[in-house]
């Protein structure tokens, strides 16, 4: 099994809601502000998804492999400006999800 870690950035938006998340369309956990949740999958792609009420992030397809864990960074992606936007249009540009490189 290959191994996926998710670490959620501490941020004054939502710090007091969890970020659902999923690996191929099915939820697996929560995450809250400021945690780091590791995960066993099957090595191979997976497509990853946060989620929080009708909002969320792109999904994002990961290569892990046995041999390196793949650590991906979400965090709130909202400018407080443009909040309408991120609730209605943009809804799945809510959380940022980023690959550490």
């Amino acid at each position: 099994m290959a191994k996926l870690v998710i670490e959620r950035t501490k941020a004054f938006r939502d710090v007091a809601r969890a970020y659902k998340i999923r690996f191929d369309g099915r939820e697996v956990g929560k995450i809250g502000s400021g945690e780091r949740k590791t995960f066993e999958v099957p090595a191979g792609v997976v497509a990853v998804q946060m989620g929080i009420d009708w909002c969320g992030s792109p999904i994002l397809d990961v290569e892990v492999n046995e041999d390196s864990p793949k650590v991906l960074t979400c965090r709130p992606n909202v400018n407080p400006f443009l909040a309408l936007l991120y609730i209605t249009i943009w809804r799945n540009q809510y959380i940022a999800l980023e690959e550490e490189i």
